[in-house]
């Protein structure tokens, strides 16, 4: 018959592998890999092309950067890092590889300029994209439309209304909450709904880059 300590489940099987795992959490460093003109401009799936192809040319006898995933975030490709020779070794590929004309440059995460991405609902069907965003400047103090970067091949159009994305920054948000993202554009009201990038963000964080 086995003892009554036998029969007793051990505590906490898993306390080291936590302590490790929250451990490599803490340890990592975001960084950012960013084309010259972000955030209109994006290069991410090159991006992640010359990182890899670099790592294949380092010599053999080294140890390679590591990193635990690598996620988009609005044309910047968000890096992992798991040590700070990765970080290192990251910021010297910007010195040394280009796409085109365009110079990259690495940065930490955190100083990343925050955008929330928005669509904007134009009810004036024969409105285009460019003149509702000077109108939306023109009629809403303080939205600072000028500064919005319009995404690429975003615009549309339906029956009812016309439909462009867009990068916006903390002070537009804001001011677009004040008016319940309903603000004059025009001869009337437009619709802008906030997208919940953060969330997908979260979700897709860890997953290499596949690209």
């Amino acid at each position: 018959m086995p003892s009554p300590a036998e029969n007793r489940p051990s505590k906490k099987p898993k306390v080291t592998d936590q302590g490790a795992h929250a451990r490599a959490i803490t340890g990592m460093i975001r960084m950012a890999f960013v084309p010259e003109g972000y955030p209109e401009k994006k290069e991410v799936k090159e991006i992640r092309r010359l990182v890899r192809g670099h790592i294949l040319e380092l010599p053999e006898d080294g140890l390679a950067p590591t990193f635990t995933g690598t996620w988009e975030r609005d044309g910047a490709v968000i890096f992992n890092c798991t040590n700070q020779k990765s970080v290192d070794w990251l910021k010297s590929l910007s010195t040394e590889i280009k796409i085109g004309s365009t110079v990259l440059r690495v940065l930490p995460a955190g100083e990343l300029p925050k955008c929330h991405r928005v669509v904007v609902h134009v009810e004036e069907l024969d409105m285009a994209g460019e003149e509702a965003i000077k109108l939306l400047d023109r009629q809403n103090a303080g939205l600072g439309t000028r500064e919005w970067v319009v995404v690429r091949g975003s615009v549309s159009r339906d029956a009812k209304s016309a439909h462009f994305a867009a990068l916006i920054g903390n002070r537009s948000l804001e001011v677009l909450k004040t008016c319940g993202f309903k603000p004059f554009c025009g001869l009337g009201r437009t619709t802008i709904r906030l997208l919940d990038i953060e969330r997908k963000e979260e979700m897709t964080a860890g997953a290499s880059g596949s690209a």
